[in-house]
């Protein structure tokens, strides 16, 4: 998935700070474009999903 970015922030035309670092690409374990397998046993989106992951820093992460 690429190294990131090394820039700390964006700056616009008069230098002032517009944008910020990306945060890490891994979390327990998992690193951003991991092939995944979720087992979900009840609800909504019960079911067998795979896929790639993305790391979102919460309880939970996008797949």
């Amino acid at each position: 998935m690429g190294h990131g970015e090394r820039q700390r922030a964006r700056l616009n035309r008069h230098e002032f700070p517009v944008g910020h670092e990306a945060g890490a690409k891994s979390f327990l374990g998992f690193q951003t474009g991991d092939l995944v397998r979720a087992v979900v046993a009840k609800g909504k989106y019960a079911g067998t999903h795979a896929g790639r992951i993305a790391i979102r820093f919460r309880s939970s992460f996008a797949l």
